[in-house]
C-alpha cells in the first residue's frame, strides 16, 4: 500500500488516481475526506501533518508520496522536508480559467510577466511521483527536479490564451509593491512577499536528470496543457512554478 500525504489536495487526487491506474492499493493521508474511498483507497485522518500524527497514518504503507502545499518558511524546508521536496509556488490557474471561459480578459500574474519561468502540468508531475514512488531507478540521487514544461513568460501566456479564445487577453501584474502593501493586514501576502524573488527574474530548472533516469514522455507545451485541459473540463488542471531552494 502507498501512502499519499496531502491525497485530497490540488496535486493529491492526481496522485491517488494515478496510483490506481497503476492497480496499487492507497492510504490517503488527509485532514479532509478523500472522494476516492473505495475497496483500494483507504481514507486515514490527521488532525495535523505532525510528524507523530504522520507517522502513525503510514503504518503497514510501503512507500509514501508527500504533496503537501506547505507554508513558506526556510527553517521547516531545511530541518523537516530536505531534500525530499523542491520549493514550489503554485500559479494563479483560476484566472487561466476566467480567461479561458470568457469570466475575464485580464490574466492576473504574480511577478514580473517579462521573465521567463518553469513550469510543470500537475497531471504530468502526478504520473512522475507515482514513478519515483514504484522505480527504484529515479531515486538513485538526492534531488530530482521533476519534469517541467517548455519556458514561458506571463506575456508569452497571454498571448497563448489571446490566440485561443480569438479575444484580446492583457496581463495584470501584481509585482513587489502591491504585494508589500498587503503583506501587513494578509498572513498569504507575507508568504508571497518572501518569495517575491522567485517571480521577478528568470527562474529556469532543467529537467535533464528525470529525462537520463528513464523519464522518455515528449516535453510538453503551454499550449497543449490549455487545450487538453479544454477538451477534458473535468480535468483539475493546475500548473507548478519550479523554482530553486
Amino acid at each position: 500500500m502507498i501512502a499519499v500525504i496531502g491525497g485530497t489536495g490540488q496535486v493529491g487526487r492526481h496522485v491517488v488516481r494515478a496510483l490506481l491506474a497503476q492497480g496499487e492499493m492507497v492510504a490517503c493521508v488527509s485532514r479532509t475526506p478523500c472522494e476516492e474511498i473505495s475497496d483500494k483507497v483507504a481514507w486515514r485522518r490527521v488532525e495535523s501533518y505532525a510528524r507523530e500524527d504522520v507517522r502513525t497514518a503510514l503504518h503497514g504503507c510501503t512507500g509514501a508520496i508527500a504533496t503537501l502545499g506547505l507554508p513558506y518558511n526556510g527553517d521547516v524546508w531545511l530541518r523537516e522536508w530536505a531534500p525530499l521536496v523542491t520549493e514550489v509556488t503554485i500559479l494563479p490557474w483560476e484566472s487561466i480559467e476566467k480567461v479561458l471561459t470568457g469570466h475575464s480578459t485580464k490574466l492576473t500574474w504574480i511577478g514580473d510577466p517579462c521573465v521567463h519561468h518553469s513550469f510543470s502540468w500537475v497531471p504530468e508531475i502526478a504520473s512522475c511521483l507515482v514513478d519515483v514512488c514504484l522505480n527504484s531507478n529515479f531515486r538513485t540521487h538526492e534531488l530530482v527536479n521533476l519534469p517541467v514544461l517548455a519556458f514561458v513568460s506571463g506575456h508569452e501566456v497571454a498571448q497563448i490564451l489571446s490566440d485561443t479564445t480569438g479575444r484580446t487577453i492583457k496581463v495584470s501584474a501584481m509585482r513587489d509593491p502591491m504585494v508589500a502593501i498587503a503583506s501587513p493586514f494578509m498572513a498569504s501576502a507575507r508568504q508571497q512577499h518572501e518569495m517575491m524573488y522567485e517571480v521577478d527574474q528568470d527562474f529556469l530548472v532543467s529537467d535533464d536528470l528525470i529525462r537520463s533516469l528513464g523519464w522518455t514522455h515528449d516535453r510538453l507545451t503551454i499550449e497543449e496543457c490549455i487545450r487538453t485541459s479544454m477538451e477534458n473540463s473535468h480535468t483539475a488542471v493546475r500548473l507548478i512554478n519550479h523554482v530553486k531552494p
